[in-house]
């Protein structure tokens, strides 16, 4: 176990500023991520963690860099965590084969407490279509079918053309461009509602309603990955894997 975790030493899968920047916060990152992998090699996993978290706070990302943060949370035995930033990488890096291995032997530590619920097909057909084509796809196929519409319609009422292959034309493009305009609408509505956190306290105790007061259901352990639904105050309402809702403490989720 002690070697099957390693840091990326490579920087070459940083991503370079969100917003703005100079070239000076470029080499004050890679800095930070060199010294970060330095004090993970040395064992210093809380000093590592310091220098990533210095090199994310300079307006870089990278999924190198949340892996190796991951990495170090895994050995400092804050396996919510360790899960939570192996798949905030997997967001940006897909399934690399290094980070899968170090995300499989930390979900092997939490086990499954909850039995998950079964996935109709259909969804999971509309989910893997969504994940191929996406938002923008659907978007701007629709803004260029509309765009073909319109040249089509001023030509109608400009040379006002007999041809029924126009009329077809027109009508089909219409269609099609509000077909995937609305598409892209409903897939950014269902991505927006797949929002999920893992938990990253050691237990979360899961309310029946926002409240410290309210019935307790029972507690959700460190490292369950979960559904997010609506944020409620100091709360937010939760979907566990085996489909019970309730609320557990903001703080104590940590957002993927």
């Amino acid at each position: 176990m002690t070697a099957s975790l390693k840091v990326v030493m490579s920087v070459t899968m940083l991503t370079y500023p969100l917003v703005g920047g100079a070239f000076g916060q470029v080499d004050e990152a890679v800095r930070l991520l060199d010294a970060g992998n330095q004090h993970y090699a040395d064992g210093a996993f809380r000093k590592a963690l310091q220098a990533y978290e210095g090199a994310l706070s300079a307006g870089f990302t990278s999924g190198a860099l949340y892996y190796n943060m991951g990495n170090a949370y895994y050995r400092l035995d804050s396996t919510g965590q360790a899960l939570r930033h192996y798949e905030k990488a997997r967001h940006l890096i897909g399934d690399d084969p290094q980070l899968m291995h170090g995300l499989a032997i930390a979900l092997a530590r939490i086990g499954t407490p909850f039995s998950a619920v079964p996935v109709p097909f259909w969804t999971v057909g509309w989910q893997n279509y969504i994940a191929r084509w996406g938002v923008w796809v659907h978007f701007f196929a629709g803004y260029i079918l509309y765009l073909i519409a319109s040249v089509l319609f001023a030509y109608k009422i400009w040379v006002r053309p007999r041809s029924p292959w126009h009329r077809r034309a027109l009508l089909v493009t219409a269609i099609a461009g509000g077909f995937f305009i609305a598409a892209a609408f409903g897939i950014s509505l269902n991505v927006a509602s797949d929002a999920q956190a893992v938990v990253i306290a050691r237990s979360a105790p899961l309310y029946t309603e926002p409240d410290d007061a309210a019935e307790t259901e029972l507690s959700v352990p460190e490292g369950v990955i979960v559904s997010v639904l609506e944020p409620s105050g100091g709360f937010v309402e939760v979907r566990l894997p085996n489909g019970i809702r309730g609320y557990v403490g903001q703080r104590l989720v940590g957002d993927i």
